[in-house]
């Protein structure tokens, strides 16, 4: 860096400086709880896993780099354990997971 002001025009001289960031609200970073499986012989999907709603599938073509014959399907699953089958935020109905029951 260089002043350039009018009274170092004469000896202008470079400077380096530091710069110190200090987070003042210092974040404490958590780790989220485990999502819940099925147990033994539960059947159906477990917390976080589709349960309704749309699914798009395509088939992956390697030498195109491209999805293949896309389509469309419903999808019904049941929610193991103390869980039920919710619309997943922001989704109007299209896709619906499974979470604890409130």
């Amino acid at each position: 860096m260089t002043d350039q002001r009018y009274h170092m025009g004469y000896h202008p001289f470079s400077c380096e400086f530091y710069i110190e960031v200090v987070d003042v609200e210092k974040p404490e970073f958590t780790k989220p709880k485990p999502l819940r499986a099925c147990q033994g012989k539960e059947v159906g999907v477990g917390e976080g896993e589709q349960c309704g709603g749309k699914m798009i599938t395509a088939t992956f073509n390697k030498k195109t780099k491209t999805n293949d014959y896309p389509s469309v399907s419903d999808v019904s699953n049941d929610c193991c354990g103390p869980m039920s089958c919710s619309d997943f935020p922001g989704s109007n109905g299209m896709f619906k997971w499974c979470a604890p029951q409130v």
